[in-house]
Parts: C-alpha cells; structure tokens; sequence
C-alpha cells in the first residue's frame, strides 16, 4: 500500500502527453486474443489493470509483452485451455472479455467472476443472459463454468444497454458461420475502436441504427493504435480549470463533445491547436446542472472527477447519476477536505462556497482517487490519500505528470 501527500494551492502549467485509453486497450487485448493472430497494439498504457490481463494471458500460453514503451505485442496463435479460476480475474472487471473471447476456440471454460471497483453493485446478468442466447449454457457457483457446443442464435438482443455486454457480444459472435447481429448495443467510441481494430484485422462489422451486424472474413496479422484516453482528458481538463493553463495532446475534438459543452455552460476558458486542447484556470460564476448517461451524454466515469471540481466554484450545482445508483463512493471522502454535499437517492447537491482544507481521507475506488486528489491539489494545507496506488488502474504515470506541470505531490510508501 502507498499513499500520496499533496500540498494544495499551487499554481500549474505546462504540457500532458494523454495516454492511451485503458478501456479501449482492454478491448484490443481481448480482441487480439480472440483473433488468435500475431498483433502488435501502439499506445497501450501502463496500467496495473494491463498488467493483471497480460498476466492471465501468459497462462494461456499467448506470448505478451511490451516490445517498446507502449508498443504491446500479443502472439495468440498457440493458445491453450487453462482454468482461469485465478487470483487476477478478481482484480478487473474486463476480465469477463475472456468469456466472449475464449469460449467460441475452447469450447469450455471455468473463470472467476470479474473484480474491479466496488462503487456500486454490478451485475453479469445481461453478459449471462446474452451467451446463453448464442447457445451457450452456463453453471454458477463460486465461480462461472461455461460450455459450448455450436451457435443456435444469429440475431441477439442485450437485455440492457451495457458497454461490455457489447464487447462480449461482439467477441462471442466472431466464429459464427452465419450474420450476427447483435441490437440494444451501446455507442461508446471505445467500441467503435474494437470494431475498427476487427475490421483491419480481416473482419466485416459496421454498426446500423441501435445494432451491429458481424459478417465474415479472414483473420491475419496486424499492427493497430489505441485512442487516447477520454478519461484522463476530462480529469486533467478539471485540474486545469482550476489551476492554471495546461496544454493536453492529442485529442480528438469530436470524441469528447460532452465535454466541450461542459466547458462552454460553464465559460471556461480553453481552445484547440491541432489535437491539442489548451485549458486555462477560469474564474467561473455560474451554476451547473449536469445528468450522467449513455455515449455521447456525460460519462458516468467522469462524474465523480466533475463533482470535484464543482466544489471549487462558488455556487450551488446539480449532478444527476442515472448509470450507477451507488456511484457516490467519494462524497464522503470530499467532505472530509471541507467540500459541502448532499446526497439524495441517485443526485448529489454541491454547494461550492466554502474552502477545501487538507485531511487524510482513502481512495475507494478509481474514479473515486481522482475527485481527491483534484479537490486536493486545490486545497490549503496538506492532503494525504492512503490506497493511493488504485490510481494506477486509470492513470498512466500520473504522479510523475502532475510534478512536470509543478504540483507538490510524492509518494510515501
């Protein structure tokens, strides 16, 4: 375990090289899995949830590594059956990509249920329900025992609109000998990335209205680059707002409207050169009243990130959560640093008029770590954040790029 001291209140300024997107990685990995093709994956981050994956990885027998910073060479072409009732599937929810990429080649298939953040209760049901409908049959105990004889459906209805029951679905649908097409899929650009990388890979996917119809094609080699990381984007355009100018490259202007349409509610001083997105710290006097949703709407991911930085403006302010009732891990810790918020059921109340001051306060969960330690890099005096280190599931060398733009941060272990 490690923890973070941050002295807050300093001013920042410079330039963040964004990192590759650790959802849409996750994808490509399985994806490059399931292909079972020799790929070569540019700007994967280095990231501990990367790591776990890569670990399951090397039981199968898929030769992994990276062959460069973040260049990841996955060779899956001598995959092997293991169990994978093993300690690193609890570690991360992707870890359930395994079910969609390896049951089509193995036929069978015994895992532990996917970990990750605990910030709300998350269920596989639709995941269960969908591999069921290709034909698969299923047995729960503690843990999921999968067999799988031949497909029996072409045409597969998600129950609800989930990003990674779309990623399974896809996965799973990649053998069939016939059309897939899978409806109720959800719109994430992650998975527009998956399908591209599939596409290149010698596959026919498009997406049609609310579905996404999976013809054939051959498999090869390829190599293939990830997105940047929307994720980190939102977090440090945050920071910036209110702590100085701070150049973030590259970004794709279109991959984060939802964003843009934030910062203009809110005039909140920024422009584009190339890909690149400059924020400068804004003294903003306006409320904002912001609900989470599905792609292209604001990302529940970046909710907790948002209600931090909503803390530093003096106004009251409005955030709606409609993906995860319970995502609400981290109101208790803000409030600890002095930031006033009121809970109720799945809406939050921020009243930004009084000052943030540091305390001690824990990193429950990803998204969680980052609403701290944007709060305390704004507040007087010193935070320290203990469990820290689960900033590194997200945040590819985020210590070290927060010291480059000039915060007063370390690690203690």
């Amino acid at each position: 375990m490690s923890s973070l001291l941050i002295n807050g209140n300093v001013d920042l300024s410079g330039e963040v090289q964004i990192s590759g997107s650790k959802n849409a990685a996750l994808c490509l990995i399985a994806g490059a899995l399931a292909i079972q093709k020799k790929v070569i994956l540019k700007n994967i981050p280095v990231l501990t949830d990367i790591y776990n994956f890569l670990e399951i990885l090397n039981v199968l027998n898929v030769k992994c590594m990276f062959i460069d910073s973040n260049h990841l060479l996955i060779d899956s072409k001598n995959i092997e059956y293991h169990n994978l009732c093993l300690e690193e599937v609890n570690k991360f929810r992707a870890s359930y990509y395994l079910i969609g990429a390896l049951l089509p080649i193995t036929k069978k298939l015994e895992i532990n249920y996917p970990g990750g953040c605990n910030f709300s209760t998350r269920p596989i049901d639709i995941h269960l329900k969908m591999f069921q409908d290709y034909g698969a049959n299923y047995l729960e105990k503690d843990h999921l025992i999968f067999n799988f004889e031949k497909y029996t459906n072409s045409h597969i209805v998600l129950k609800n609109v989930s990003f990674g029951a779309t990623v399974n679905a896809i996965l799973m649908g990649l053998y069939a000998q016939e059309i897939i097409t899978i409806e109720n899929v959800s719109k994430e650009i992650e998975i527009d990335t998956l399908i591209e990388f599939l596409n290149k890979a010698g596959k026919k996917i498009y997406r049609k209205n609310n579905s996404i119809i999976i013809g054939k094609g051959t498999f090869h080699d390829l190599n293939f680059t990830n997105i940047p990381d929307r994720m980190e984007i939102g977090t440090f355009v945050f920071i910036a707002a209110t702590l100085g100018k701070i150049k973030l490259h590259p970004v794709i202007r279109e991959q984060i409207v939802y964003l843009e349409n934030i910062l203009q509610k809110l005039d909140i001083i920024y422009y584009f050169i190339e890909d690149a997105l400059v924020i400068e710290k804004s003294k903003v006097k306006k409320s904002l009243i912001v609900e989470t949703g599905e792609y292209p709407l604001f990302p529940t991911d970046l909710q907790p990130i948002l209600t931090a930085y909503l803390t530093t403006i003096k106004r009251i302010h409005v955030i709606k959560e409609n993906i995860y009732d319970e995502r609400f891990s981290h109101v208790e810790e803000l409030k600890k640093l002095g930031a006033v918020i009121f809970k109720e059921k799945n809406t939050i109340l921020i009243n930004g008029i009084f000052s943030l001051h540091g305390n001690v306060v824990k990193a429950k969960d990803l998204r969680c770590a980052a609403s701290i330690l944007l709060c305390a890099l704004n507040a007087q005096g010193t935070t320290k954040i203990e469990d820290a280190e689960i900033l590194y599931r997200g945040y590819e060398n985020i210590v070290l790029k927060l010291k480059a733009l000039g915060a007063d941060i370390k690690v203690e272990k």
